[in-house]
């Protein structure tokens, strides 16, 4: 009810006259009230973005084990027989991170926090694990 009142007021100075600016209030104040659930829409749509381009260097990286017998030390390598280009992380603007294991491999991107968490399962960083 108090910002619906407060709305009122702010909307009583700009008339019936500017749209512009009423449209601009309006704006601002549907904004406030749901942007955590728009971050939350957008991080959703990055993370699925995000997983796509994991699963296609994943595939890249199993065609490279097909035609090498092993995977590479880089993700470079995968380029451009597999590949156009090393894939970029969405939420760091960066390389995917990559580590050749023993038995196969880590590829991952940090996430919406953005924090590397070493591809830790339990953290928001986006996996792709495999071991044979």
């Amino acid at each position: 009810m108090a910002e619906a009142t407060a709305l009122k007021s702010q909307l009583s100075c700009y008339g019936t006259g500017n749209i512009t600016a009423l449209s601009q209030v309006v704006g601002v104040i549907v904004f406030r009230r749901y942007r955590f659930s728009i971050k939350s829409l957008l991080d959703s749509d990055d993370r699925f973005e995000q997983r796509q381009r994991n699963l296609r260097t994943a595939y890249a990286l199993t065609a490279f084990r097909i035609d090498h017998q092993r995977y590479p030390d880089r993700l470079e390598e995968l380029v451009p027989k597999h590949i156009d280009a090393v894939p970029i992380d969405l939420f760091r603007d960066k390389p995917l991170l990559y580590s050749r294991q023993e038995t196969g491999y880590l590829l991952y991107s940090v996430g919406p926090d953005e924090r590397d968490d070493a591809g830790e399962e339990s953290s928001d960083d986006i996996v792709v694990r495999f071991e044979r």
